[in-house]
């Protein structure tokens, strides 16, 4: 469904239902049990829904799945699985609100049979649900400087279990130059509050100033950041300490990037280092990281590396929930033809 709107702008709304029904014959169902046959039966039901305007971008996609087993009965089982994301631009340009939620089959254990995209009881499987609401306001502070501002709170739940289950708020501020130039500097703080169900709450304040410089030449950037860092995450009082960090970046071509960073935290050392490369039909991607995680999702195999390799293609794409559309759409279209 398309709808025109006034003064040559438009709006699009688009709602597409699907039901799938596929089954399987099998002489093996169970390793355990070879010889031991069944017939399993899976209908999924879909619903898509896609809608841009002006001030709204938003995608939200919903399957219910069902799998029915002949002769296994108890494994019967049924699955959601949501993908929503939203986009408002609520005050011109200065004041947006990203949201997002998802339903998802997550791994207990990173070391267990990882959940497919199949139906079944995998026992190192749980559905997974996330909620996530972030506004952020941008403006001026005099003629020279802009300020950045964003609120985020999260929420996490782990289907009947309560070792994943987390709340994670965040608050973030940002200062740097109006005008983009080789050189420049910026101004950060933030705040970063964790309570998990199972487990004490943690917080983390951090101030720090960045100066960062490009070279065009060489096509190299680099920065350098310093400040101080307060949390509880390595004793049960707060504790101060000093934290820094280093950045470079090389990008001889638009298909081409290496990055890496390194930072002392009050928590230990990070580190960040990256190398991709897309050609027509291939992307390549190394990435090596040591961080610290303070969300409660669970472990989830190989998907985000997929992800981001199927994402290097749409770069192009600058609006976020467009951009997520298209790429969940291809990772859809490339699992059913394995």
């Amino acid at each position: 469904m398309v709808a025109a709107g006034e003064a040559g702008q438009g709006r699009t709304l688009g709602l597409v239902p699907s039901v799938s029904v596929t089954q399987t014959f099998t002489n093996n169902h169970l390793v355990s049990e070879i010889g031991r046959g069944d017939a399993i039966t899976r209908l999924d039901a879909s619903l898509g829904l896609r809608t841009q305007s002006s001030a709204l971008q938003g995608l939200l996609d919903y399957t219910l799945s069902g799998a029915v087993y002949a002769r296994h009965g108890e494994q019967n089982a049924v699955q959601n699985a949501l993908n929503a994301r939203m986009l408002a631009d609520l005050v011109d340009n200065r004041l947006r609100l990203n949201a997002s939620a998802s339903i998802s089959q997550g791994a207990i254990s990173a070391f267990g049979v990882q959940p497919g995209n199949s139906v079944d009881n995998n026992a190192n499987g749980t559905e997974v649900r996330s909620l996530e609401v972030a506004p952020s306001l941008r403006g001026m502070l005099g003629p020279w400087v802009q300020y950045t501002a964003s609120l985020s709170h999260a929420i996490t739940d782990s289907s009947g279990r309560g070792d994943g289950d987390s709340t994670t708020t965040s608050l973030s501020t940002r200062l740097e130059p109006r005008a983009a130039a080789r050189w420049g500097w910026s101004v950060d703080a933030s705040h970063l509050s964790s309570d998990f169900k199972q487990g004490r709450a943690t917080q983390s304040n951090r101030l720090f100033a960045g100066l960062r410089g490009s070279l065009d030449d060489l096509d190299l950037e680099f920065s350098a950041r310093g400040g101080v860092e307060q949390s509880d995450l390595t004793s049960l009082q707060l504790q101060s300490e000093g934290t820094w960090g280093l950045g470079v970046g090389w990008a001889p071509s638009p298909r081409t990037r290496v990055t890496a960073d390194f930072d002392q935290r009050a928590f230990g050392r990070t580190h960040s280092f990256s190398a991709e490369h897309r050609m027509s039909r291939l992307s390549f991607r190394y990435q090596n990281a040591r961080s610290l995680s303070t969300s409660g999702n669970l472990a989830q195999g190989g998907q985000d590396v997929i992800y981001q390799l199927v994402a290097l293609e749409f770069a192009s794409i600058t609006d976020p929930v467009l951009r997520d559309a298209a790429i969940r759409r291809r990772l859809k279209i490339g699992r059913a033809h394995v």
